[in-house]
């Protein structure tokens, strides 16, 4: 745990500059670390945007660099410099088995062998017929496979998936105004209807 002083070394520190769609960034982020990390939340993402289906330099779709591949290089990278100690928290479960209430399917995938990932990887598996929103579902699930094949090969960090989708800080600021609405509406009524729990729980 960080100790006060500790704590107020890291808010007197310059931000460090990162952009999960660049490997050489990542590597600079780390390498910027004077100290190790308690844990790290992985919150980047959502659907994207416009750019949502650009390729990033990695050569695979934005989207993807933002929610998957990007966390699971600075995670590694992390590991690999001794500069995480304890927990690393992913958003965004709610997305891996669909959202119903949001009229989001959960995925459906038939190739599940490993083209079939690196097909969602690339952008393949879309052709051209790319929707930023099945996109984003099917990110999120790989992004939860990958945090499970992380706690089994890391045993010593603990591993912990969760669903941002109830918290206020969930501002969905490139959607459109009714998804907005209905982002903002949430946390606040969901909540008396049972499937969510407090940050505490």
């Amino acid at each position: 745990m960080a100790t006060p002083d500790s704590a107020r070394r890291l808010l007197d520190r310059s931000p460090i500059p990162l952009d999960l769609c660049g490997l050489d960034s990542i590597r600079a982020c780390v390498a910027a670390l004077d100290a190790p990390l308690d844990g790290v939340v992985l919150h980047a993402g959502g659907p994207g945007g416009a750019r949502a289906g650009q390729y990033s330099a990695a050569g695979v779709p934005r989207d993807f660099s933002t929610n998957v591949l990007g966390h699971a290089q600075l995670v590694e990278s992390l590991i690999a410099a001794g500069k995480l100690q304890r927990v690393v928290v992913c958003a965004g479960a709610e997305a891996a088995r669909g959202i119903p209430m949001l009229g989001v399917a959960r995925p459906a995938l038939t190739d599940l062998s490993t083209e079939g990932f690196e097909a969602i990887a690339t952008g393949a598996h879309f052709g051209a017929d790319f929707d930023p929103m099945r996109a984003f579902v099917l990110s999120k699930y790989v992004a939860a496979l990958w945090m499970g094949a992380s706690a089994r090969r890391h045993r010593q960090l603990r591993f912990v998936t969760m669903s941002p989708c109830g918290s206020t800080g969930s501002s969905m600021t490139d959607t459109p105004a009714p998804l907005r609405w209905v982002a903002w509406t949430m946390p606040r009524c969901i909540p008396l209807t049972g499937p969510f729990h407090g940050l505490g729980t």
